[in-house]
């Protein structure tokens, strides 16, 4: 999010041990209202390290040793599915690409596919994009994951979470770069 959460707490006049005491009271609070989801997870943990492996649905394996960190493994099937999925969207991407429904991927990065399209166009590649990552978590999970879908008008709309002043020379190369 590149939410800077001491300047909120600053600017909100909240300590920072009010802060842990309020999360402190969330993951209470989650852990008592979801405890089918605890109980599943700390399964998850416990069969990682008897077996020495953690898998996704599509065979992603991560190694466990010893000194593989309990919230590693707690992470691990949702961030790996969420890999999978994203696999899952490129391969039907790509296919609607070669189609010619949707126009080339420009890139991606962690959990978020970048497009560039004529204005015209631009609501159709979002919608359809968003209809594949629909279909692709309903198909792997069972459910519908909402997607969330940004449109810049122009690139210079656009600025990443991670931009700084310098920065900004590399960003203006960058910006180059995808308008060729």
């Amino acid at each position: 999010l590149g939410l800077d959460f001491f300047a909120i707490m600053r600017d909100d006049g909240v300590s920072l041990i009010d802060a842990k005491i309020k999360a402190k009271e969330i993951y209470t609070w989650h852990k008592t209202y979801f405890q089918k989801y605890w109980a599943w997870v700390n399964n998850q943990v416990t069969q990682a390290r008897l077996r020495g492996w953690i898998e996704t649905s599509d065979g992603w394996v991560e190694w466990v040793s010893k000194r593989t960190l309990t919230t590693q493994l707690m992470n691990f099937p949702s961030q790996a599915t969420g890999a999978t999925m994203m696999r899952g969207c490129s391969a039907v991407f790509y296919d609607q690409w070669r189609k010619g429904v949707l126009p080339p991927l420009l890139c991606s990065q962690h959990d978020a596919f970048y497009y560039t399209a004529l204005h015209p166009d631009a609501e159709k590649v979002k919608n359809e994009v968003q209809r594949i990552m629909t279909e692709e978590s309903r198909k792997l999970i069972g459910i519908e994951v909402k997607s969330g879908v940004k449109v810049f008008d122009n690139v210079k709309s656009y600025v990443p979470d991670t931009w700084n002043q310098e920065k900004q020379d590399l960003w203006d190369a960058a910006i180059y770069s995808c308008r060729v």
